[in-house]
């Protein structure tokens, strides 16, 4: 047990039967790299995850942990869209580095009927952005919090890499996670989301990276750019952003393939992503 990040989720509890098995078979997206089918089931929701926990895991040696958030479009109780329609970016990450193979990776689906986020905002046409102060976290996110600590309690987890990345709704759960909970969170991806861009100032000292393209019909670029031109000019020296001039709102595998990001996300080499134009805020 990481005693730092036990200390983080103190307020989250959880009963050491909340996790089970979900009876499905593993999905394979490298040979010897099964992601097991498992749930959480609490008083309020239940949610189903995959998860991949490297063989003959070092129990005493800090791991990192990686957490994928889905967008809308993934919601269910499958347990699979949510692996499913990411696999291809997953396996470039593979081929190219042994970080994830060697990272405790989950992928949590979040339930039809609850959202990583409950804000409306991802739709206004101006690009006006909820206030987290005036929205509650969801149930699907704290569910997520609450496996995080379930693992802790199993492995010695590393404080200094909880990787979140996230897509449309899962990129603005990021985003909320990162502000509510500041000190917990190592680094975030966040791709065609939003935020709210009124606590930049918490965000400083973060690792952020997000992706947007400025076709976008789904969630407005504004969110994103507003965010890192408000860190950046305050001071923030590891936020970057990068913007697609096409591409629409699906632009996964696009983003997640660039040159240096994982490098930059696990915190192994930070040179590639500054040798990258990422910062081409043309508008």
């Amino acid at each position: 047990m990481n005693k730092i990040i036990e200390n983080e989720l103190a307020n989250y509890n959880i009963n050491s039967n909340s996790v089970v098995e979900d009876g499905k078979e593993d999905i394979f997206l490298a040979p010897n790299m099964p992601f097991k089918a498992m749930q959480y089931v609490g008083k309020d929701i239940a949610i189903k995850f995959r998860i991949y926990i490297p063989e003959n895991l070092n129990t005493k040696q800090k791991t990192p942990v990686v957490f994928w958030l889905h967008g809308a479009c993934e919601k269910g109780t499958d347990n699979v869209e949510q692996v499913k329609n990411n696999t291809d970016w997953c396996r470039s990450w593979l081929e190219k580095q042994p970080y994830l193979k060697n990272s405790i990776v989950i992928m949590p689906q979040c339930p039809v009927d609850d959202k990583w986020l409950h804000t409306t905002a991802a739709k206004d046409p101006i690009g006006v952005q909820y206030k987290s102060d005036e929205v509650a976290e969801s149930k699907s996110l704290g569910a997520v919090l609450k496996i995080l600590k379930y693992y802790n309690n199993k492995f010695e987890l590393d404080e200094n890499r909880i990787l979140f990345a996230g897509f449309s709704m899962g990129a603005y759960g990021c985003f909320d996670l990162l502000v509510r909970h500041t000190n917990l969170m190592s680094s975030i991806i966040a791709i065609s989301g939003g935020c709210d861009t009124s606590k930049y100032e918490k965000l400083l000292n973060k690792k952020i990276f997000m992706f947007h393209a400025l076709d976008d019909c789904y969630v407005n670029p504004n969110g994103t750019i507003t965010m890192y031109k408000s860190i950046k000019n305050a001071g923030g020296n590891n936020v970057h952003c990068k913007l697609f001039s096409t591409g629409g709102h699906f632009i996964c595998d696009q983003s997640m393939n660039l040159e240096g990001l994982q490098d930059w996300f696990f915190g192994v080499d930070n040179k590639k992503i500054k040798a990258t134009n990422t910062s081409n805020l043309s508008r």
